[in-house]
């Protein structure tokens, strides 16, 4: 796994790249300037566990991660945004299920 170091955007995947999470993806949720560090999202482990953690990495632990991701992601997702009341993310993770699955 090739670290680079580049920033990232909040709402990019990354997998985690060193260290106890290494393998677990995740999203980026915001950027500490003074830090220098990420608070990441970790969705899922390196073994597919769905999770619910939120922790902080170095911009040099973290890689970009996949730009497409399944069905049953989406859904966790979904019960995410469901759980933090958050409408927006709902509507825009509802809207990429297929009508007839959901």
């Amino acid at each position: 796994m090739e670290l680079t170091g580049e920033r990232f955007a909040t709402g990019d995947w990354v997998i985690i790249g060193g260290g106890f999470s290494k393998g677990w993806t995740g999203y980026i949720l915001k950027y500490d300037f003074e830090d220098d560090r990420y608070k990441v999202r970790l969705t899922s482990t390196d073994r597919g566990k769905t999770i619910d953690i939120g922790k902080w990495f170095d911009p040099e632990d973290l890689m970009l991660g996949k730009k497409l991701i399944t069905e049953q992601e989406i859904r966790t997702l979904i019960d995410l945004a469901l759980d933090t009341n958050d409408k927006e993310w709902f509507k825009e993770l509802s809207s990429k299920l297929p009508l007839a699955n959901f």
